[in-house]
């Protein structure tokens, strides 16, 4: 037995060899090709890099212009010198700038010819493309999808503009690094990670050498090879002995993965270390072969002889959680709030478009507008840059030319168009028509992959002034709805709770009402502001205005907090860096001040929709107002605190305290993917640490949430405490220009969830119903011409409590579209999404949309609308689908266009606009008479008339008419979404177009 295990150990042994060799053959350059053994050599990974902050003590445009061409001319020279040199640069967004400017002009420093020569040496292998990102982004703030999209358009413009991609992360300088990281980065084919700075900075934890190469492990299992002691990036070349001997000692490998290089403007390495590198002529330094290596290439060789099950890596440390910063990087969780706001506010508007986008496709066959949809995620999720949206750079970087504040909100303004102008081609495809004199019609849209009831706030205009407004639904039963402002007027903004499937549109009609609504919704709130109850809560604000007690009345009564919930001021110190660092003595000391003074409590809605109190107080220089709400039916749920701060208490961070009647040494907090239980404050070297969307503390039968939006930063002082850090603005020390938050207004939202059980019971789904809010609007009075009657769902799942649908696009690369999904229960589930079309192909894939492990999906059982798959704990799954053309789904509301004539005879009309030429069919019953045909934008506003005679045309005379795109008014109709009308004596029939330039 003992011989034959040897035999097998000579065998793997001999396997490994060959296959690590080749491996290494195949990053050889030209030159004597040094020939190692990864098995029984020493060797020494040399990265040669030029780490470049594309903001920081400067402008992006000196990034662009200055930096940018240096960093090419500096190493296009090292590569004519040094044929066997190997440069790592990463970042697809520095490559989309070379390409506008190093192509065909000199902007900058650029030289005619750039480009071309940056992809001859990528061809050829010395210019190594990394980091498999847009950019060195954050990644502790973008949402997980946002992350997603990092790897996607990253690689994405690396394979379409050279041909190749990146296999790891290259993050050297980023303040922490999420959990979840390595779980979204496996979905997306990347094998590694590497930076300086955990190490180098002060990790939670400290880098001993047998971790300076391991496995890290993610919320789902799943792991990446990280290396976590490369040294500085601002290093020369060196050989970690003590790193590489503890590694052997664990596996058997002598490995040093070392950077060398310069920072932070870009460049190149000094020539002394390329020479020293390169010019080696046996490859040994000492006894260690030591040779130029891309970033990436050791973890291509590791994840190679993972796939082979080498015995080598079973002794492997390997590490399960988050590589978050003790110290350095806690700030930067708040640090220039409304970076943030804008940030999340473009994720959550480009999340939202894209679905509508698909269904504006489907149902209406209008263009995806996919270059737009591209650009505005490329360019937004740019600044997430880590000294970008962590607040870290200086003044001018934010107020010059391509900063963060403009062009985030252009960003935002490219997917609302995109939302918008999808609303409108899916609203004119469904059966709009109101069924009472006067009434206007709403289309309500739902951007999240589950069924929902939330309040929804809608402006409308009306024909005359409105006192009160009914709303009805599709099926004409009236809904709750209280005018929220414009009482009197015909322009009211009103709120009422909607009943909106899954990825989809809900149809509402509006009308001017000469009495209040007499439903009663449980909504009470006392007249002195000092209380207001719900179905659920009954919430209690004492004189200082906080919210002293809230009371479960669906949990047998159980009161929820042990103490009031407040407003903290406490001291903020940091002034070393004062941007990236809350300090753990300010955190851990007590509150210097509670929000308290000058308070005023008024009434400030009372509906049957929603219930608010409104408070308003101030401090130290500052100014508060608040609105407490509550609302009706299951969106009273949770408590909602909405917060205006107009913040001038320098030196000082505000947080929001809660001191709950449930107890625990540990919360649970989101990560994105998957959550993450951490320990009081200061239990371990943690005490300021980052969180997506909503934390938690739970004592096993029941427990206590609080959902946000954009407040990232989070303390834990008690086992009964959360503190969510809203505001951080320190002492400054003498010319920085660190201070962002101070002398300025702070809008930002929280919530209070209360639930038995554990947090799998709707923490995660009222956050997401929290931050992804229902979208109303106004649209004109029609039938539906597809067969879609009041309501329209795309796609859901079987299980929303253990599913989260991520994503509903089109495909990168062809007309299919994808469905990414996340678990969100922590536990192994069977699955179906259910679509609202059958399923003509369905295939699940990685995260790149492309070939590598793609497996075909059979629909599920009888149902051809359905896919069923397994997926494990907090996984995250892919799914590109082509659909049928017939909805099969809810058809409500056809009916009220009424009996349509047995026999139809085609009612062309040929179209030439824009270049376009096409032709529409309407189908009109074959003995009826034309009255009028005309065109009208999707609000019902005129646009053409094509036919209006005084004596009415039987269709079987006119069997057509033509439009050119002219108007009425003599202009040219604009691209967009319009409604042909005919009318007969019969019936009104209508049909959509879509023009697009």
């Amino acid at each position: 037995m003992l011989k034959k295990n040897r035999l097998q150990h000579l065998t793997n042994t001999i396997k490994c060899r060959l296959s690590i060799f080749f491996c290494i053959v195949l990053f050889a350059l030209s030159g004597s090709i040094i020939a190692y053994d990864l098995t029984s050599d020493k060797c020494n990974f040399e990265i040669a890099v030029a780490h470049l902050d594309t903001q920081f003590g400067w402008p992006r445009d000196s990034t662009y212009k200055i930096y940018l061409p240096n960093t090419l001319h500096d190493n296009f020279a090292l590569f004519h010198s040094y044929p066997r040199y190997v440069f790592s640069f990463c970042g697809a967004f520095r490559y989309w700038i070379i390409e506008q400017y190093g192509q065909n002009n000199t902007t900058g420093l650029f030289e005619q010819g750039d480009w071309d020569t940056l992809k001859e040496y990528i061809s050829k292998g010395n210019w190594a493309l990394a980091g498999s990102m847009i950019d060195e982004t954050d990644v502790n703030i973008p949402c997980a999808e946002a992350m997603c999209r990092n790897f996607l358009y990253g690689n994405g413009y690396y394979k379409e503009k050279f041909g190749k991609r990146s296999f790891d992360i290259y993050l050297p300088d980023c303040f922490g690094f999420s959990y979840s990281l390595p779980t979204i980065a496996n979905h997306f084919g990347v094998r590694g990670f590497s930076t300086q700075k955990f190490g180098l900075w002060g990790g939670w934890w400290t880098v001993t050498n047998e971790k300076s190469l391991m496995r890290w492990v993610g919320p789902d299992g799943s792991f990446i090879y990280a290396a976590m002691q490369p040294s500085s990036y601002t290093s020369s070349i060196e050989t970690d002995t003590a790193a590489g001997n503890a590694l052997y000692n664990l596996t058997g490998m002598w490995i040093n993965y070392d950077y060398y290089g310069v920072g932070d403007k870009g460049g190149s390495p000094n020539e002394t270390d390329v020479s020293a590198t390169c010019g080696l002529t046996d490859g040994k330094l000492n006894d260690v072969y030591t040779f130029p290596a891309s970033s990436d290439s050791l973890f291509r060789i590791l994840d190679s002889m993972e796939r082979k099950k080498n015995f080598h890596l079973n002794n492997l440390y390997t590490y399960d959680g988050e590589l978050i910063m003790k110290t350095h990087g806690t700030g930067c969780y708040t640090s220039r709030a409304d970076l943030k706001k804008l940030y999340r506010d473009m994720e959550i508007a480009g999340l939202s478009a894209e679905p509508a986008a698909v269904m504006a496709n489907k149902i209406a066959g209008t263009a995806y507008p996919q270059k737009k949809i591209w650009r505005a995620w490329f360019k937004g999720i740019e600044h997430a840059f880590h000294d970008d949206i962590t607040g870290t750079s200086t003044r001018e970087a934010y107020t010059s030319w391509d900063n963060a504040p403009v062009d985030l909100d252009s960003q935002i303004t490219s997917f609302n168009e995109v939302r918008c102008a999808s609303d409108s081609a899916v609203a004119a495809a469904m059966n709009t028509l109101v069924s009472i004199s006067g009434a206007v019609s709403v289309v309500v849209y739902n951007p999240l992959g589950l069924d929902r009831r939330d309040p929804v706030e809608a402006r409308l205009t009306f024909n005359t002034e409105a006192r009160y407004v009914k709303v009805l639904d599709h099926s004409g039963k009236e809904i709750p709805s209280q005018i929220i402002t414009g009482e009197g007027t015909d322009t009211p903004t009103i709120v009422f709770i909607a009943e909106v499937p899954s990825i989809g549109y809900a149809v509402y009609e509006a009308v001017p009402d000469t009495a209040r609504t007499h439903i009663n919704t449980g909504l009470s709130v006392d007249s002195s502001g000092s209380s207001m109850s719900n179905n659920y809560y009954t919430v209690t604000i004492d004189d200082n205005g906080d919210i002293s007690q809230i009371i479960n009345n669906s949990d047998d009564k159980r009161e929820l907090f042990s103490n009031p919930h407040r407003l903290e001021i406490r001291t903020d110190n940091s002034t070393n860096y004062p941007a990236w660092e809350v300090l753990q003595s300010d955190v851990m000391s007590s509150p210097a001040y509670y929000v308290d003074e000058n308070v005023k409590k008024t009434v400030a809605e009372n509906g049957p929709v929603r219930v608010s109190v409104k408070v308003t107080r101030s401090k130290k220089g500052s100014l508060y107002t608040q609105y407490y709400r509550l609302y009706s039916d299951s969106a009273g749920r949770i408590v909602h605190v909405n917060n205006n701060v107009y913040w001038n208490t320098g030196g000082y961070m505000l947080k929001a305290a809660f001191y709950f009647s449930c107890y625990n040494g540990n919360a649970t907090y989101s990560v994105g993917v998957g959550t993450i239980d951490r320990p009081n404050s200061g239990t371990d070297t943690r005490y300021e640490v980052p969180a997506q969307q909503w934390a938690t503390i739970n004592c096993g039968y029941y427990g206590v949430a609080v959902i946000n939006n954009y407040k990232y930063g989070w303390s834990k002082l008690a086992d009964n405490n959360l503190c969510n850090t809203l505001i951080h603005s320190p002492h400054l020390c003498s010319g920085s220009c660190y201070d962002g938050d101070t002398d300025m207004t702070h809008e930002f939202s929280y919530a209070i969830y209360g639930y038995k059980g554990n947090w799998t019971n709707g923490v995660e789904q009222q956050a997401q119903r929290f931050n992804m809010p229902l979208h109303a609007f106004q649209t004109s009075s029609h039938l539906s011409v597809t067969g879609i009657g009041g309501s329209f769902s795309l796609v859901k799942s079987s299980d929303s409590s253990k599913i989260m649908i991520m994503a509903v696009k089109k495909a990168e690369k062809d007309d299919d579209y994808v469905v990414r999904v996340r678990e969100i229960a922590g536990a192994t589930s069977n699955i179906k999404l259910i679509f609202g079309y059958n399923v003509i192909s369905a295939e699940s894939t990685n995260g790149m949309e492309d070939d590598s492990g793609s497996q075909t999906i059979i629909p599920s059982g009888t149902k051809n609308n359905e896919i069923g798959f397994t997926i494990n704990k907090y996984q995250i799954r892919t799914f590109k689908v082509s659909l049928g053309d017939e909805y099969i789904g809810n058809k409500t509301g056809v009916s009220k266009s009424g009996t349509l004539a047995s026999q139809d005879v085609e009612f062309r009309i040929s179209l030439s606009v824009h270049g376009r030429h096409s032709l529409l069919k309407i189908d009109i019953p074959a003995d009826a008479v034309i009255k009028k045909v005309f065109i009208t934008d999707v609000m019902g506003r005129a646009i053409r008339t094509l036919f209006s005679g005084s004596a009415p045309i039987p269709v079987s005379v006119m069997t057509g008419l033509a439009w050119d795109g002219a108007t009425d008014c003599g202009s040219r109709a604009s691209a967009g979404v319009y409604v042909v009308s005919v009318i007969t004596d019969r019936a009104e029939k209508k049909a959509v177009l879509h023009f697009v330039r």
